[in-house]
């Protein structure tokens, strides 16, 4: 990935990066706050929508984010390493907020290691393959706009491309059809907890 061609002119860092980042985050936090407090809406119907329509879009949030976050801040003219930090934002939050919430049972070390378990390690390392199509995107975009010298195809989001089918092969497809998917890297993931905390 490089640096986008400014085509509105370098916005103040709040405008650029601490609002829209800081909107993502708001919305995450309601939403999390919401899936703990279902109970307001009863039971029946109204709790069974409340909890479908904020459990899904809270999923969509801290797994899809980046493809939201990142044209925002690559348009408002975010510099590469703002974009990254922003895309990562939201999913950099609620594996933190997990890692505090199974510390309540495991002790630090263990649950540090969490954070390498098949969904967040999984989710954090595909934000990389979706951040590299964004930004083959949004250079599209300009280049439709008729920006000139932009090249849409560029090592490093054909690179993280790369990451992301690797990811894909990784947590879906390998073992498939003899197990079931992603078996094998929680097979690894459970050996290396066991190697390190229980001397297994």
């Amino acid at each position: 990935m490089s640096e986008p061609v400014r085509v509105e002119g370098e916005k103040p860092f709040g405008s650029r990066f601490l609002w829209p980042v800081g909107i993502a985050l708001g919305i995450w936090a309601g939403l999390d706050f919401l899936t703990g407090q279902l109970e307001w809406f009863g039971t029946g119907v109204p709790y069974r929508a409340a909890a479908f329509s904020s459990y899904l879009l809270l999923g969509i949030l801290i797994t899809f984010g980046s493809f939201f976050l990142y044209p925002v801040l690559f348009f408002r003219g975010a510099s590469l390493k703002e974009r990254i930090i922003g895309s990562y934002a939201v999913l950099l939050v609620w594996v933190f907020a997990e890692i505090f919430r199974v510390s309540e049972t495991f002790t630090g070390g263990e649950s540090v290691y969490y954070a390498f378990s098949p969904m967040p390690f999984g989710l954090l390392v595909y934000q990389v393959g979706y951040m590299s199509l964004c930004e083959m995107i949004c250079r599209w975009r300009l280049k439709k706009r008729g920006v000139r010298g932009v090249k849409i195809f560029t090592p490093g989001p054909l690179i993280g491309v790369g990451v992301l089918l690797a990811m894909n092969y990784l947590m879906i497809l390998w073992g498939v059809p003899e197990e079931y998917p992603g078996t094998k890297w929680f097979y690894i993931y459970q050996e290396g907890y066991k190697a390190l905390f229980t001397g297994k």
